[in-house]
């Protein structure tokens, strides 16, 4: 039998187990159940995807947006001295293709920087205000007569698409014997539905690799940002995966390969309010490139997408010649010097190989005399070894007589 102790120690056990939930809801009493008033015509049209409403800056209420109708994809062919290009109406104005001419891979084919892994690009987006990503990847309608251009001189082609009955235009204008492309981005009648009042334009990808080693041509892969006047280079680990915000103007991002580079750049200097660098290393090293832009106003930026030419990409004027690398500050004249001589002669010789076997004749011609001094030295020492072995048996006890008594030698067999 229990003992009285045994008894009362039960009774308060469970006078405390009923009463708790009780004392609990005193102290943090449980919100009330609101349901929200949804009428018959709402729940009919309702999205998948749910949307608050917010006030906008202006202080009207802000639009939801209704998704694009899905439209067939459209492609146009544009052709030039350099490249041949197909351009989708996907993302509005997407390079699904881009064969350069003048470079040919491994296989005698032409050099396409387009791949499955980059062939979304140029893709614009926002944010609304409920925080929701809409990605105006689709609706585009591409506005030409003709699905092929032979650029002979600067041409343009637009694509529009339209949300809410309002209507966005990107138009992408091609120049005959230059690798860029500009840009222009006009949302400004969506400017209200966008949060902030901005926008990014991202290039998803980077660049393929070309060559047949592609775990060599890797380490030359790397992704830039410039701004304030200073770049900074960003490189991937294998395995590893990042993603950096830089806030603030930003002159251009750009992301190469050995000798190819994708840049979105803004020549005018105040459209970049900012930007994001993207990297992954699986089985092939990716980078994504966007760049921040204000809803409010018209976008002028750039594309550069084509080969590392020093004095191609430096006549851009953004300052991207400073991806390529000349070695250390102290020698970079000379690299310079020299890339200078191969170019003046290839306007000359237009085959490179040519070119390098008889700049290497021309550099043995120029240091000849140094070379021939060099070996008649050489040739000087072997002669004089057997004396300067005796004079190190004969000096082994004092090294500083060893070495006056060598140097005399030296000078009197005139040995430099």
């Amino acid at each position: 039998m229990m003992d009285r102790n045994t008894l009362t120690a039960l009774l308060l056990i469970t006078l405390v187990l009923i009463l708790t939930p009780y004392y609990m809801e005193i102290l943090s009493p449980s919100a009330p159940i609101v349901e929200d008033f949804v009428d018959e015509e709402t729940k009919q049209n309702s999205q998948p995807v749910e949307y608050r409403e917010y006030e906008s800056p202006s202080g009207k209420d802000s639009e939801l947006i209704t998704p694009p109708k899905t439209i067939e994809e459209t492609t146009i062919r544009v052709e030039n001295e350099l490249y041949i290009a197909t351009i989708s109406s996907l993302s509005g104005g997407s390079i699904k293709s881009f064969e350069i001419k003048e470079h040919l891979k491994y296989d005698s084919g032409f050099v396409n920087l387009i791949a499955p892994e980059n062939i979304k690009n140029l893709l614009v987006s926002f944010k609304d205000f409920n925080g929701n990503q809409i990605q105006l990847d689709g609706g585009w309608v591409l506005q030409s007569k003709t699905n092929s251009y032979y650029v002979d001189e600067a041409r343009s082609v637009t694509f529009t698409n339209t949300l809410n009955d309002k209507k966005i235009t990107k138009m992408l204008t091609f120049y005959p014997d230059r690798f860029l492309i500009d840009l222009d981005i006009d949302i400004t009648a969506l400017a209200n539905n966008t949060l902030a009042n901005t926008y990014t334009l991202t290039w998803l990808g980077g660049i393929p690799p070309t060559e047949k080693d592609s775990v060599t041509e890797s380490t030359y892969f790397y992704s830039y940002l410039y701004q304030g006047g200073e770049m900074l280079d960003v490189k991937v680990g294998q395995g590893e995966t990042f993603s950096n915000d830089y806030k603030g103007q930003t002159d251009w991002v750009a992301t190469r390969s050995k000798y190819f580079v994708t840049c979105l750049f803004d020549d005018s200097g105040d459209q970049v309010s900012g930007s994001t660098i993207s990297g992954s290393y699986e089985n092939k090293e990716l980078y994504d490139l966007s760049i921040l832009l204000q809803s409010n106003k018209v976008a002028n930026v750039s594309l550069y997408l084509g080969p590392l030419e020093y004095e191609r990409i430096k006549n851009l004027g953004v300052n991207l010649e400073l991806v390529m690398d000349f070695g250390w500050a102290i020698i970079r004249p000379i690299s310079k010097s020299v890339l200078w001589v191969l170019k003046s002669m290839n306007n000359v010789i237009p085959n490179y190989g040519v070119i390098l076997i008889i700049f290497s004749i021309l550099v043995k011609l120029i240091v000849y005399p140094l070379t021939k001094r060099s070996y008649q030295s050489t040739q000087a020492m072997q002669a004089i070894q057997p004396e300067i072995n005796n004079l190190r048996e004969k000096y082994k006890n004092n090294p500083t007589k060893l070495n006056q008594a060598t140097m005399e030698l030296y000078k009197k067999k005139g040995v430099n």
